[in-house]
């Protein structure tokens, strides 16, 4: 039938050909038919998603499964069987053959030698023999001159008539051209003549030549050929078969009844049935497994210890796990060279339907370990697979067990065989597991459980609360030697802290430093992580035996004022002494001193505006003036040294000794005079005076090294100060 023609009505965007392919994708001829009345094109060529011009009925071939039913519309629409190959209008075999898509190729010419047979539009279409328009050769010839021979037996095979001239490759004897061509009359003279039945033709054997044909491989057996030798790719005719022509069933029932081996590998050793797995082709699958004479290992191994159940996960298909899973015989529970289970490489690569298809099954062991210590459990928190972690997760609960007809054994109690890591189960998979509730605690070869990883290594509270609603342990280690919640703090995550927290976390934990959360809030910052620890009863004065610093001291070393504020309205106690006898007031004003490495003016202004009002707020709360730390300093000296003469004035209004010598014999109009802190000497003098001590005294006064406050002033270089110090002696 001859193309439509369109209606004067223009489509500049091809609005109506874009509509027209999407409808035949989806196989609804009846919309395309109503796109063909406005005016679309059934011949129009439109892009791919690889920007590839396709025809109508290529995008069917391509990415509409072939359907038999669409395509034989699209040719009674006119529709033809064109594409474009190197700038030349090619069949769609040309196409195929270029673009080396041998499953594809095979399919689609059983189906147009079916219609070619039955005298249908898609027969006439789609014709094995149509030639390009450059070259002039069909497809079959263009891939015996690009030494492609694979791609024209599979040509060949379904009915492709090619000269016995045309195959011109000098690599090929006369009685593999006659087995290419499934010319049996010939390839007996020959083989009469003294040609021999096992000649090696360009990689291939004979038999793999004539595949296709089952009464010339009779013949070629008779002489002495087999069907056990391999291709140059390592392929057994059985597997070459099975690998580029799967629809052939009867070819390879007919290759196992002359004695073929089901379960031998390829250079890979992956098997058949593996094969017939990754191609997702059920009809082979449930042939190799149902039909009695196959003899089908359904536990063999390739050569990295994976079984066909393995490689049925990774084909993510839910229907050919059935049909591994109801064939007698089956190990569920198979582990391959890195110890991984099926449930492990569904858990891995997110196959949720039929990682929970497996969790169903009463033989399966779901806390089998890989080589790295881990279960499921731990690769699917690993790969962040939040469908496949609560499937696995349901397993914790009996009621989920009972239900699903799975006997209720703790994973902790059951009495099983022992088992090495990376081994396989050691249960009978043919009474009943004797492991069937997942252990949410397991720990892999690090030491972690799946929890662990969810907060240290991915920060992911999402799966952390799973676990933790799952009856996961919150008590176990984090990073840097804390807890859990260490751990979620260190990360500064709000929700994470209150996961745990809500989930029985202790606040006042201690990590190896001893030190609690609380402590790591203080240094980090955190006001809301902060808040959510006090609210949950974190201890306020905890101090850590290495240090000890409560979590005020961190907060006054980082100069937090709102940190400071939290704290204090949770009654901090703030005279406590770290290690080196300094109060908080100390370390707030000692951190405060100078810039840092880093920081820029503005805001050092601005920690020292926070230091100044903090000290306040210390001060208020009876911070102690008079205590000493190590080096002998009163919180005035270390006010002077950080130039902060309000302070000071707070201090001397509280009562702070002014005479009062460090170890160094630097009493504070010392310690002003050494940092510039010409005000706060100024605030120190005028302070002497008011309570009735001798200025002239305490500028006498002398250091350890004999230096009095002038020297000193004259030593640093402080003119300011040594100004201030002639002018109070005025």
């Amino acid at each position: 039938m001859a193309s439509r023609k369109r209606k004067e009505v223009e489509d500049p965007n091809n609005t109506w050909n874009m509509q027209l392919v999407a409808s035949l994708l989806r196989h609804d001829t009846e919309t395309a038919a109503s796109l063909l009345e406005k005016g679309a094109d059934i011949n129009h060529y439109a892009d791919d998603a690889q920007n590839v011009s396709l025809t109508p009925m290529l995008h069917v071939i391509l990415h509409g499964g072939c359907d038999e039913g669409t395509l034989l519309w699209i040719a009674s629409q006119g529709g033809l069987g064109t594409s474009p190959v190197n700038k030349a209008s090619g069949s769609i075999f040309h196409y195929l053959a270029a673009t080396e898509s041998l499953d594809l190729l095979d399919k689609i010419a059983a189906i147009a030698q079916k219609h070619k047979a039955l005298d249908s539009p898609l027969g006439k279409t789609l014709d094995v023999d149509t030639l390009d328009t450059v070259s002039k050769v069909s497809a079959c010839v263009q891939s015996i001159h690009n030494h492609r021979p694979d791609i024209a037996r599979v040509l060949i095979a379904n009915g492709c008539q090619v000269p016995f001239a045309d195959i011109v490759s000098a690599r090929y004897t006369g009685l593999a051209r006659a087995c290419m061509l499934g010319d049996i009359p010939r390839a007996e003279t020959l083989l009469s003549s003294g040609d021999t039945a096992t000649q090696i033709v360009d990689g291939q054997t004979l038999v793999h030549l004539s595949l296709g044909q089952p009464a010339l491989i009779e013949m070629l057996l008779e002489r002495g050929a087999s069907v056990h030798v391999t291709n140059d790719d390592g392929e057994t005719p059985l597997l070459y078969v099975v690998k580029h022509r799967p629809q052939a069933i009867d070819l390879i029932e007919f290759l196992v009844s002359k004695g073929a081996d089901v379960n031998q590998g390829d250079a890979l050793g992956l098997t058949p049935l593996m094969h017939s797995l990754l191609g997702h082709t059920g009809e082979l699958v449930k042939r190799f497994l149902t039909n009695p004479e196959m003899k089908v290992d359904v536990n063999a191994r390739d050569l990295f210890g994976s079984t066909a159940l393995h490689w049925a996960v990774t084909a993510r298909q839910k229907f050919l796990v059935d049909l591994l899973l109801t064939t007698e015989g089956i190990d569920i529970n198979a582990a391959d060279g890195n110890g991984a289970t099926a449930l492990h490489r569904a858990a891995t690569r997110g196959k949720l339907q039929v990682l929970q298809h497996l969790l169903l099954q009463p033989t399966i062991d779901v806390n089998l370990t890989d080589k790295n210590g881990n279960t499921a459990l731990h690769c699917a928190v690993i790969q962040r697979e939040q469908g496949c972690v609560d499937a696995l997760l349901k397993r914790c609960s009996d009621d989920f067990l009972a239900a699903n007809g799975v006997g209720v054994t703790n994973a902790k109690d059951a009495k099983k065989p022992a088992a090495k890591k990376g081994q396989g189960a050691v249960v009978d998979t043919t009474t009943g597991g004797t492991n069937p509730k997942l252990d949410v605690d397991a720990i892999n070869n690090e030491g972690l459980t799946a929890l662990q990883i969810a907060i240290t290594v991915l920060r992911d509270t999402v799966l952390a609360a799973h676990l933790l609603a799952a009856g996961a342990s919150v008590d176990r280690g984090g990073e840097k030697g804390g807890t859990l919640l260490h751990s979620a703090v260190w990360g500064a995550s709000i929700e994470m802290t209150e996961t745990l927290l809500t989930s029985g976390a202790d606040a006042s934990s201690r990590d190896d430093d001893d030190e609690s959360p609380l402590h790591i809030a203080a240094r980090t910052g955190s006001i809301p992580i902060a808040t959510l620890l006090l609210h949950h009863r974190a201890i306020v004065d905890d101090q850590s035996s290495l240090h000890l610093r409560a979590p005020l001291h961190y907060a006054c070393e980082q100069t937090n004022r709102e940190m400071i504020s939290l704290l204090l309205s949770s009654n901090a106690d703030v005279s406590l002494r770290d290690r080196f006898a300094r109060t908080p007031l100390h370390l707030l004003c000692v951190f405060v001193a100078k810039p840092g490495a880093e920081e820029k003016e503005v805001a050092f202004i601005q920690r020292r505006n926070d230091a100044e009002a903090s000290a306040f707020d210390l001060i208020e709360n009876v911070a102690p003036t008079d205590d000493t730390d190590v080096n002998g300093w009163l919180p005035i000296h270390a006010a002077c040294s950080a130039n902060l003469p309000a302070v000071v004035d707070k201090l001397i209004e509280r009562g702070s000794p002014l005479t009062h010598a460090d170890n160094r014999g630097w009493t504070p109009v010392h310690c002003a005079v050494a940092h510039g802190a010409t005000e706060c000497l100024k605030l120190i003098l005028k302070a002497i005076v008011n309570r009735g001590m001798s200025v002239d005294e305490e500028l006498s006064r002398v250091d350890v090294l004999d230096r009095y406050p002038m020297m000193i002033a004259a030593e640093f270089g402080q003119k300011e100060a040594a100004r201030a110090l002639i002018e109070i002696r005025k």
